[in-house]
């Protein structure tokens, strides 16, 4: 049979496991909760950076359509040059590879 310092003790002790307990449990939901919070933001970071680079993506694949377009016409109007005027055309051509390093 215990006695009354026994059962005190006992008493006790557990009211200290259980605060134990309860305060690991408190430190790892703010633990969790933090984690939570930096995977929350460094995606968002993840999701602007993805979002520009698409803008970025979009805006680079317009400005070479414009420039394949622009190509073409001189490439166009260089071979219509060579048919009406193959003297002007070399003239061009020489100028083009030679004068605009």
């Amino acid at each position: 049979m215990m006695n009354i310092s026994e059962n005190t003790f006992l008493r006790g002790a557990l009211v200290v496991a259980i605060l134990a307990a309860m305060s690991v449990a408190l430190i790892l939901t703010r633990e969790k909760y933090q984690i939570e919070k930096n995977l929350t933001e460094q995606l968002r970071k993840v999701t602007v950076t993805k979002d520009s680079l698409q803008i970025e993506n979009r805006e680079l694949h317009d400005k070479n359509f414009e420039c394949e377009t622009i190509l073409g016409r001189y490439q166009m109007t260089a071979d219509y040059l060579r048919e009406v005027n193959p003297k002007a055309a070399q003239q061009f051509e020489n100028y083009l590879y030679t004068q605009t390093e």
